[in-house]
């Protein structure tokens, strides 16, 4: 969550979370769960009419 509110606000360069995560799991791995995070993200986007028959 933090680093999505970094993005938002636009301060993805100073974001204090995304820094503790490359570190901690390597920029491959890094790059990985970015992208499941931002398809998950994609997922749950309210859509017009989709959820009415």
């Amino acid at each position: 969550m933090g680093i999505y509110l970094c993005t938002v606000a636009g301060e993805l360069n100073r974001c204090e979370c995304l820094a503790d995560l490359a570190q901690a799991v390597g920029k491959d791995k890094l790059k990985e769960m970015i992208s499941t995070g931002l398809d998950d993200w994609t997922d749950k986007i309210p859509r017009p009419g989709a959820d009415r028959p």
